[in-house]
């Protein structure tokens, strides 16, 4: 479950790829604070010979860039505009005009936001194509861009298809990513953790489809308004998909769910009785309000955040949460949010209150992402009654140093007695030592650490994977 404040800076539409006949101007460059995340923002004015400009956003840290954007300095005043993603920036510049102190607005939320000008483009210090996890070829098995239909909702899906070379139908997996809007990749901090599942799968003679989010990238739809029902729609798709190709076995094709897509495999499999097996990594194994509680005081906790700092947090998402539950269908959810958050916060002792204040105008922000259909869904949702009703094969797999579905142990308990008291004898949890929410080997687990760890998903974690899919797509004897 990416944190539910990575949602703050998502971007909604595909890139524009920029002309050749310009050359940068100057660039605007500064960092975004989002809770725990440091997102680099870059503004490219780019100029050509009869001296035309153009601008660009570019989202560093999430690798989504060339998004069109307008420009202009109004006196002191410092402006882009980028209507692809809704976003606009407003800064004012300083005496030397190098530098704007303004702020970022997104979606209705605002973020203090300071830039300065670079006769460079940033230049990121981890880059993907220098992982020591990315794929390289030769590649043993086939790749195919494919596109496929989600009937029920009426949208069509982009994605990946890999083969493993050989004649005859394949196994195959369906890769569902987490929260928040991904591609096909579920690219993240410069890492691609599908893509490197898929060339390890390929290579193990595992067809697999990835594809991206709806409303995302490639694919159609509207992101904006989808819960995680929606989702399951989308994945149930895909298996409708790989079950008309000739090369895939339609009686062996199993779910493959990271974090919120270890909501969403459960939901199609109590759907449809085709499925081999689910996969559930990093999946929730609590109630998805508990989820919210727990990551408060987690995830800041594993940042470095003081008592008075986790002691807010708890209390101000505790709020958001109950306000959220006890909301009724067409009640302003806003202001629920607002009094149940301003209650509890008077409640705190002093220090906590002070803090309170200083960070009034970031929550302000966030309320829009409280107010979402996908958060409604979220938090109502309850996982365990669905795992109850699912009777394929389960494998369910998490780090010992998750902070996001966290506590991991818990998490994997309540899969467990979820499933064994619903009837499913084939069934295994793993907790993983010394792995984050993305399977990475890591020292804390935060989120920060993310973009500096070399290693994309832990080698062993991708043989337990590929050994228990292996065991359960393997071909019936003749």
């Amino acid at each position: 479950m990416h944190t539910l404040l990575a949602l703050l800076f998502a971007l909604f539409l595909a890139p524009t790829a920029p002309r050749d006949d310009f050359a940068l101007r100057e660039a605007w460059i500064g960092k975004l604070h989002v809770g725990p995340f440091e997102a680099v923002m870059q503004f490219r004015v780019e100029a050509d010979a009869a001296g035309a400009t153009r601008a660009f956003f570019d989202s560093l840290s999430e690798q989504r860039t060339d998004f069109v954007a307008q420009w202009r300095i109004e006196g002191e005043q410092l402006c882009f505009d980028v209507e692809e993603v809704g976003a606009h920036y407003r800064g004012t510049l300083d005496a030397t005009r190098a530098h704007a102190e303004g702020t970022f607005e997104q979606g209705g939320r605002e973020l203090p936001l300071a830039l300065d000008r670079s006769a460079k483009v940033y230049e990121p210090v981890y880059k993907w194509e220098t992982r020591a996890q990315r794929p390289k070829a030769p590649f043993p098995y086939a790749s195919e861009e494919v596109r496929f239909r989600n009937e029920r909702d009426g949208l069509e899906l982009a994605g990946t298809l890999t083969l493993p070379a050989g004649e005859g139908r394949h196994p195959a997996v369906v890769l569902i990513s987490g929260s928040g809007q991904q591609d096909r990749d579920e690219t993240l901090m410069e890492h691609k953790p599908f893509l490197v599942i898929a060339d390890y799968l390929g290579r193990h003679g595992i067809a697999v489809l990835r594809y991206d989010d709806r409303g995302s990238f490639a694919s159609g739809g509207d992101f904006g308004p989808a819960t995680t029902a929606d989702f399951a729609h989308d994945a149930s798709a895909a298996v409708d998909f790989l079950q008309r190709d000739a090369r895939i076995d339609p009686a062996r094709i199993a779910l493959c769910g990271h974090s919120e897509g270890g909501l969403v495999a459960p939901l199609v499999a109590v759907e449809r009785t085709d499925l081999a097996g689910i996969v559930l990594l990093a999946g929730p194994g609590i109630s998805c309000a508990d989820i919210v509680r727990e990551q408060s005081v987690s995830i800041p906790r594993s940042e470095g955040a003081g008592p008075a700092e986790l002691q807010l947090q708890q209390a101000v998402l505790g709020a958001v949460v109950e306000a959220v539950q006890g909301a009724r269908d067409g009640s302003d959810l806003t202001a629920a949010i607002q009094s149940a958050v301003a209650e509890a916060v008077a409640k705190l002792p002093e220090a906590e209150r002070a803090l309170a204040s200083e960070s009034a105008e970031a929550f302000r922000g966030q309320l829009t992402g409280f107010t979402t259909p996908w958060f409604r869904y979220f938090v109502k949702h309850d996982p365990l009654a669905v795992l109850r009703r699912v009777h394929c094969p389960v494998l369910a797999l998490a780090g010992s140093k998750d902070v996001q579905v966290y506590p991991p142990a818990r998490n994997l308990a309540g899969i467990a007695s979820a499933l064994a008291e619903g009837g499913n004898s084939d069934h295994e949890t793993r907790e993983l030592p010394g792995l984050n929410h993305m399977f990475q080997r890591c020292s804390r687990g935060s989120i920060s650490e993310i973009l500096a760890l070399p290693e994309t998903f832990d080698p062993a974690a991708l043989e337990v994977l590929e050994h228990w899919l292996s065991g359960h797509l393997r071909a019936p004897a003749r």
